[in-house]
């Protein structure tokens, strides 16, 4: 939490310019915790982070996702890790009213009716300048690790949609496209799996458990 400045934006007595309403924000700041919290349990290689199955099967399945983690993410670094607590407060401040005002001056859209991800990219694609006031904690990070966390953003690829079968096939494309893209040390195929893995851990932390199905997770492999 210390490490996202971000975070001050999860007021739970205070209004923002668009008229956050405390409940609004405790909600987004649970939610982020509760991402962080699936984040830990995967690094940990915490079993408990699925339910479903067997405890051999629970074993195997969070082994290999922290070895995807770790080798196809980045997760086994230091900048890496905080890059992905980062980024899933990010994607919690999308939906914050009074972050969006700050981000989109004049924004008239609900927070429910906007593409939050695409908010989120415009704040980090402003001048660096801003981001000590937009993302403090994005501005941080390592040069390679902020332009791995936009080009996700940019894909406007959503897993749960997939998941729920709400994409059309062409939506894959540009996240096919970012995979391809490799030059000047910036890795496509990390960006990707970096994104995905970040969606993966967002949606654990939505789940009423707080972990993720066995039968879900075969689907989504």
């Amino acid at each position: 939490a210390k490490l996202c400045v971000e975070l001050s934006y999860f007021v739970g007595d205070v209004k923002g310019p668009e008229g956050t309403s405390g409940a609004e924000a405790t909600k987004e700041e649970l939610n982020v915790r509760a991402a962080w919290r699936a984040q830990l349990r995967m690094l940990r290689r915490d079993p408990a982070i699925f339910d479903g199955g067997d405890a051999a099967a629970r074993r195997v399945a969070v082994d290999e996702m922290c070895a995807f983690a770790h080798n196809a993410c980045g997760l086994a670094t230091p900048d890496g890790s905080a890059a992905m607590l980062v980024s899933l407060a990010l994607v919690a401040l999308g939906k914050v009213k009074a972050w969006n005002s700050a981000v989109v001056l004049g924004l008239e859209s609900a927070a429910e009716n906007i593409n939050h991800e695409r908010v989120v990219l415009h704040a980090l694609e402003a001048d660096p300048e801003q981001w000590s006031k937009l993302a403090p904690s994005f501005g941080r990070l390592p040069a390679q690790w902020r332009d791995l966390i936009k080009a996700g953003f940019s894909s406007d690829f959503l897993l749960g949609q997939f998941g729920q079968m709400e994409n059309v096939a062409a939506s894959l494309l540009p996240l096919a496209k970012l995979m391809g893209q490799s030059s000047d040390g910036f890795d496509g195929r990390r960006a990707a799996n970096f994104y995905l893995l970040m969606q993966v851990l967002w949606i654990t932390g939505q789940m009423p458990t707080g972990k993720i199905n066995l039968v879900a997770q075969a689907h989504y492999d």
